[in-house]
């Protein structure tokens, strides 16, 4: 883990959260919870591919304040979690998902940033009794065909510095000044061997059919940035028209694939409200 990364983790410990380790069958998975000062439901947050709970800080400390409890672990292979010995969409699943259930001992609201939505989906599709409701940051998962996967994949493999602000480019929809160092970091998580295997290991058989995202029973909320360029469009488009009637799409200008990052005071204002609907 960066050094960042440990300073953000000891910044949220002194703001309140706990770690701590959830035995699962892929390893032991960290998880930062704390108990809220609110009244809204138990919120259960998922980062994205190459990212860790600790990313999340800017909205977990805001949402706090309004949930009565707030739980964010750490993928396999992410953070402060072990990396499986196999790491692949199988192991990721099997790990996450016996996290899950251990953390959320009743209904909870889930909410999952692209790798991290398409987990949310997945849990909720498998396990309804147990999500309230459901946020979607632009989540991934669409569905799309061999070549068009085979293109996204290569979002991810980053050979140089160059290659590496552009990626940053992509993911923030303003250009910021902290774009070196953010391609500095990005570089070095995502050429992790192990998570190269992992974005290697997405199969067509893994991503949703219409049908799917359309039995999505619980109140959905979506936030896909204007300004997302890791996505291709064409799923945005897939899930504009697959959700529910009853999900809600939100589509911020000048914001990007990580909001949490970019917006944290709207996105948490934003939640709140959703989770404020009867």
């Amino acid at each position: 883990m960066s050094t960042l990364d440990r300073l953000a983790l000891r910044g949220l410990h002194l703001a309140g959260f706990k770690s701590r380790y959830v035995a699962t069958s892929e390893g032991p998975m960290h998880v930062l919870e704390a108990e809220g000062k609110g009244t809204l439901p138990p919120l259960v947050l998922l980062h994205g591919f190459g990212a860790s709970a600790v990313q999340l800080l800017p909205i977990l400390m805001r949402l706090k304040r309004h949930v009565r409890r707030i739980v964010a672990p750490d993928l396999p292979g992410h953070g402060f979690s072990a990396t499986p010995a196999e790491l692949g969409v199988p192991a990721l699943s099997r790990g996450l998902v016996e996290t899950l259930h251990e953390v959320m001992g009743e209904r909870s609201v889930l909410f999952g940033n692209s790798m991290g939505g398409a987990a949310a989906i997945r849990y909720a599709l498998d396990h309804p009794h147990k999500v309230e409701r459901l946020i979607l940051c632009s989540p991934g998962g669409a569905a799309m065909a061999q070549p068009e996967l085979d293109r996204f994949r290569q979002v991810f493999f980053l050979e140089d510095h160059r290659a590496a602000k552009e990626f940053v480019d992509k993911l923030l929809g303003r250009r910021s000044p902290l774009r070196g160092l953010y391609a500095l970091t990005a570089r070095k998580k995502l050429g992790q061997p192990a998570l190269q295997r992992l974005i290697r290991s997405v199969e067509i058989s893994d991503l949703f059919t219409p049908q799917q995202i359309g039995q999505l029973s619980m109140p959905v909320l979506m936030v896909w940035g204007e300004a997302d360029g890791i996505l291709p469009k064409e799923s945005r488009e897939f899930f504009r028209q697959h959700l529910p009637p009853h999900a809600i799409v939100d589509e911020p200008a000048r914001v990007g694939h990580s909001p949490y990052l970019e917006s944290p005071r709207v996105l948490t204002e934003r939640i709140v409200r959703f989770l404020g609907q009867s």
